[in-house]
């Protein structure tokens, strides 16, 4: 009897054993989530209710805008998106946008460059568009220029190609006559060049300069033409013209009839001085120019062109 009684409690082990050890068995980990997806999900869990754009490849939030909006951008079906957010629940303004209008770059990733810029009323933003997949040296990548206007938050781009080797960074923007000076300097170039673009207000016209004015004119600054200016300061004149990528700076009480560079199509000239006031000839493009300045504080009275 002890026997069978035996044999039943080894039979009865034998079945729950398996029973036993699978339910000891730690589950299997889930696979780590791709952090992309991770913050689009958490966003939209925030902002989606305002979203009309569907089917976001990702989403990010852009830390570095003017306006006192949240900042929101992605892709999706190809195409840029941004969205401008005044809280969770009131949309500013929504943007989809074609920065790859070439179709050069059809997988692209958009991020933007570094910080935002203000320019009389308008915000201006670098977007860089890449293949992730292509790490060649010299692989195309899109540089769009978004342009807001801050009291209607109506938006334009402009969008143009380059080399990843020759990859360019926007440090600072301004407005220039008839439209925006962009600064910018070569972040991967081995040889260190910078340029300067004009983009004409509505962003239609752009003309790229293969240099940069030795220090960037932020104040007392007469925008004489697209490619040309003054920089009046405490008894001295100077000017840049990117056209020819030179530029001079004449002590205003040495150079009364004196040309600055004679023969040039750009060139400076002082005519006469009477007071603070000083009169400058100034030859842009064989266009002849008289400007009434007060010199001491760059303050323009009168830019005339001379028939």
């Amino acid at each position: 009897m002890q026997i069978f009684l035996r044999i039943f409690a080894i039979i009865l082990i034998s079945l729950a054993l398996p029973a036993l050890v699978s339910c000891s068995e730690s589950p299997k980990p889930d696979e780590p989530k791709d952090p992309l997806i991770t913050e689009r999900d958490s966003l939209l869990t925030v902002y989606g209710a305002q979203i009309d754009a569907k089917e976001l490849e990702y989403l990010r939030l852009y830390e570095h805008g003017i306006s006192q909006n949240t900042y929101l951008y992605g892709k999706t079906r190809g195409q840029f998106w941004m969205g401008l957010f005044a809280s969770p629940n009131q949309k500013t303004a929504e943007y989809l946008l074609d920065l790859d209008p070439e179709s050069v770059i059809p997988s692209a990733y958009y991020t933007p460059a570094s910080h935002s810029y203000q320019a009389s009323g308008f915000e201006l933003i670098q977007i860089h568009g890449q293949e992730k997949s292509n790490q060649a040296a010299d692989a195309p990548v899109s540089k769009s220029i978004l342009r807001i206007l801050l009291n209607t938050y109506e938006l334009k781009s402009h969008t143009s190609y380059l080399p990843k080797n020759e990859g360019m960074l926007m440090e600072f923007a301004r407005r220039w006559k008839g439209g925006f000076l962009l600064e910018h300097t070569r972040i991967v170039s081995a040889y260190g060049k910078n340029t300067t673009q004009y983009l004409s207000t509505d962003l239609k016209e752009s003309i790229v300069w293969d240099c940069r004015a030795p220090s960037s004119p932020r104040s007392n600054i007469l925008h004489i033409e697209v490619d040309f200016y003054l920089k009046v300061e405490t008894n001295s004149i100077g000017g840049f013209d990117y056209s020819a990528c030179t530029s001079w700076t004449i002590n205003t009480l040495d150079f009364f009839n004196f040309s600055s560079c004679e023969g040039c199509t750009t060139s400076l000239k002082l005519l006469n001085q009477i007071g603070e006031n000083i009169t400058v000839e100034v030859r842009v493009n064989e266009e002849t120019r008289h400007a009434l300045i007060v010199y001491r504080s760059g303050k323009l009275i009168s830019n005339e062109v001379v028939e």
